[in-house]
């Protein structure tokens, strides 16, 4: 009973607010005036909001920062190593010379790949400072160095 008094009391104020209520007038007598009180009004909001924005930012990038992470997203090893068995053929055993080559950054644009062995940059066929040894191939966890004279390749790691 209670409710539907309250369910009749609602319709009629509905009717009442939808029917005979008038729609109110908004009468704009300035509108330069206006404009202006409502640009100031933003610039204030915005400058006060603009204010507190760093402090608001550094409180959620700490707190963000601080609580415990469920896993680290970059560190799918099981990714990084079927990448790697697909794109890079299986190394021949052989003796790595660490003490002569020093294999230290990778970069790869494109079709083009660039090698950095004792400080120098290298592209596949370009020849090595030391001579008798040119490069034959580069991939992202080694170089592959030909000796010119035994015709002999070395595989130099790339050292973290």
């Amino acid at each position: 009973m209670i409710i539907l008094a309250v369910m009749l009391i609602a319709i009629i104020y509905g009717m009442y607010d939808f029917l005979l209520s008038k729609p109110k007038k908004t009468i704009i007598n300035n509108p330069a005036g206006n404009s202006a009180e409502l640009s100031s009004f933003i610039s204030e909001f915005t400058a006060g909001n603009v204010k507190d924005l760093p402090n608001k930012l550094d409180i959620y990038i700490v707190s963000r920062a601080e609580a415990k992470w469920a896993g680290n997203p970059f560190s799918d090893t099981k990714l990084y190593t079927s990448w790697k068995i697909t794109t890079e053929p299986a190394a021949p055993v052989a003796a790595v010379q660490k003490n002569i080559f020093s294999y230290t950054g990778y970069m790869e644009g494109g079709a083009r790949k660039i090698a950095i062995i004792n400080g120098t940059e290298y592209s596949v066929g370009e020849a090595l400072d030391i001579q008798g040894y040119s490069v034959k191939g580069i991939y992202p966890s080694r170089v592959v160095i030909l000796n010119k004279r035994d015709k002999k390749t070395i595989n130099v790691p790339l050292q973290e």
